[in-house]
């Protein structure tokens, strides 16, 4: 284009250097998002079982449907994660009486 023609005789003649500039907006466009999970997420990670790649398709079918928002699969749900052993080791741990 005749402006970018114009704009790169202008900055060699004035001696005008961009290319610092570009490069940090190339920069911050790779930047990406990033997890961290406490040793203790990762030891219970471990524990678990792997899912079926089936397995994991038929659940991402149903968070897609809206499967789990419905209010007797939510409360399924608190109940198992209330009762589970790892969460009942977890409230020990921490001194919390969970019938308060």
């Amino acid at each position: 284009m005749k402006i970018d023609f114009i704009n790169n005789a202008l900055n060699s003649i004035m001696g005008v250097d961009r290319s610092h500039k570009i490069r940090a907006v190339q920069r911050e466009d790779i930047r990406t998002d990033k997890a961290e999970f406490s040793r203790e997420a990762k030891k219970m990670a471990k524990k678990q079982k792997a899912l079926s790649p089936e397995r994991l398709q038929e659940i991402k079918r149903r968070i897609a449907e809206g499967y789990y928002d419905r209010d007797e699969i939510l409360k399924e749900i608190a109940e198992r994660m209330l009762n589970s052993k790892d969460f009942q080791e977890f409230m020990k741990s921490r001194k919390i009486d969970r019938n308060i």
